[in-house]
């Protein structure tokens, strides 16, 4: 039978962790690298990066690690944007769909970019 501490680790459905302390699959590690390895890149040119894999594999977790760590060391220099492909917000094109969410994040605190945001929602 498995101590306490094992049997306390069930994953029930798609359930990520959302930090680096409730990191059961030990991405911290190359979530931290890859995390680092980016902002290297962006200092002096855009960065974009997708995590890809099968259902259930932690490609949820990872990024959460990573944006975890991301906003513990960097928080007023970066956003961490989500985008899911098989669910763009009602946007045939995935290209408009992920422009739209883009901006929409940025946007989150900018008060004078909401009305052109709205606009071009329409």
């Amino acid at each position: 039978m498995a101590n306490d501490q094992e049997a306390s680790k069930v994953v029930l459905g798609d359930d990520p962790v959302s930090s680096c302390e409730a990191d059961w699959f030990k991405f911290k590690e190359p979530a931290v690298a890859l995390t680092n390895q980016l902002l290297k890149i962006s200092s002096s040119s855009g960065v974009c990066c997708g995590i890809i894999g099968s259902w259930g594999t932690g490609k949820s977790s990872f990024m959460k690690i990573m944006e975890s760590y991301l906003k513990e060391t960097h928080s007023l220099d970066c956003i961490c944007i989500w985008f899911t492909a098989w669910d763009p917000g009602g946007i045939s094109n995935l290209g408009d769909a992920m422009i739209f969410r883009f901006l929409t994040d940025i946007a989150r605190d900018q008060k004078d970019f909401k009305g052109y945001l709205k606009e071009l929602e329409k």
